[in-house]
């Protein structure tokens, strides 16, 4: 039997929406259920796997009813709200529009040098028009990166995984004392779910 590596479910007040995908993204199952048999099954989730759901209170709300954690919650926004890491992967991956390929190009996008170990935490596009605005947040070796992208009619995000390291206290800054997210030009709001993401991350630490 395959093994379920991501869950997607989508949040309603009383209905829940899952579709379960294995490792090479085909989906395992879909199924729709009420509240009672939603927390039933979530019961039944005792592998370690990928949950994506839309950011919200809800969303932040049923990963700590599963043990107070949000390890397993990664925020996928606006055009990436039904996405995974794959998929923000390939919109940075500047390979997909050269016509050359070398070996490192073969590689599985999570696999290739640039990707390679970064464990996304929240990751948001906009494109308000012909114009799009990306923000990713991401860690790996214990440290935190964030990757800012834009396109315009003519190219896309391609080639533009250009990490920055960066640290929470600075990013809350950002938020509250700038504009990081507040998206009213860019349409790719994401300030109140990275602020989310972050107490979510200190709270662990604390925890140890």
């Amino acid at each position: 039997m395959d093994k379920r590596t991501t869950v997607g479910i989508d949040l309603a007040k009383d209905v829940f929406a899952i579709c379960v995908l294995d490792a090479h993204g085909a989906v395992l199952d879909r199924k729709v259920l009420r509240r009672a048999a939603f927390e039933r099954w979530a019961e039944s989730l005792s592998e370690p796997c990928t949950v994506a759901m839309e950011a919200c209170g809800s969303a932040h709300h049923w990963v700590r009813a599963r043990g107070g954690t949000t390890k397993g919650l990664v925020v996928y926004l606006n055009n990436w709200k039904d996405g995974t890491a794959e998929d923000v992967f390939r919109d940075f991956d500047g390979a997909r529009w050269g016509n050359y390929r070398n070996d490192e190009d073969q590689l599985p996008l999570a696999e290739k040098p640039p990707f390679a170990g970064a464990e996304i935490l929240l990751a948001s596009y906009g494109t308000p028009s012909n114009e799009g605005y990306a923000f990713v947040l991401f860690r790996r070796d214990g440290k935190l990166w964030e990757v800012n992208g834009s396109h315009c009619s003519c190219f896309g995000l391609e080639g533009q995984w250009q990490p920055e390291e960066t640290t929470a206290d600075a990013l809350r800054r950002r938020v509250k004392e700038g504009t990081l997210g507040a998206g009213e030009y860019e349409e790719n709001p994401f300030a109140a779910e990275l602020l989310q993401v972050l107490d979510d991350l200190e709270r662990l630490t604390k925890r140890g």
